[in-house]
């Protein structure tokens, strides 16, 4: 992991463990697998790094802190606030 990789995962105050280290390696092409987002893993350590995600057939969802609701589609999106949302694979 980069230097400015950990500086950034601390500012969001992501403890760096070994369970977590991995996801910043996903995040460097803007993705996240889906058992990162479980209801457990979000409440635990996750709910920092991931605010919102979008799935590949265009459905935004975003965590409101007990579990996801949908926040529309990418349609009327550009590209630039795509780029800030992670794809779930």
């Amino acid at each position: 992991m980069k230097k400015d990789e950990v500086c950034r995962l601390r500012l969001l105050g992501v403890a760096l463990t070994e369970r977590n280290a991995h996801i910043s390696e996903w995040l460097k092409y803007n993705l996240i697998r889906r058992e990162e987002l479980s209801r457990i893993r979000m409440t635990v350590a996750n709910e920092k790094l991931f605010t919102k995600v979008r799935y590949p057939d265009g459905i935004i969802k975003e965590w409101v802190g007990i579990g996801w609701i949908d926040a529309g589609t990418t349609d009327g999106l550009n590209n630039e606030e795509l780029k800030n949302i992670p794809v779930v694979f």
